[in-house]
């Protein structure tokens, strides 16, 4: 039956199951949202692509953890509005 799949369809179905990889990697890290937080705050692409990729699941204990990550990374934000060094900060230039 794949024979018969275009190749955009094949494509769709091929970054589904990528997907659906990511988002069962993800949940079975079974992290700390207040650690995960921290570790976006540091710049660790894998922990913000995993949380990104967290986004995609409409699993309900998915979502719940996403929303327990999105309040741990919030005073990461308001430090960043009002902190004219993160930037810097970040890049590493400071």
């Amino acid at each position: 039956m794949a024979d018969q799949l275009s190749p955009s369809n094949r494509s769709k179905d091929a970054a589904q199951k990528a997907a659906k990889g990511r988002i069962s990697n993800a949940r079975s890290l079974n992290r700390d949202p207040m650690e995960w937080a921290h570790e976006i705050h540091q710049g660790n692409r894998t922990a913000l692509s995993q949380a990104i990729t967290l986004t995609e699941s409409a699993n309900p204990p998915d979502q719940l953890m996403l929303d327990h990550l999105l309040q741990a990374i919030a005073p990461f934000s308001a430090k960043r509005e009002f902190d004219p060094h993160w930037n810097h900060r970040r890049s590493g230039c400071g």
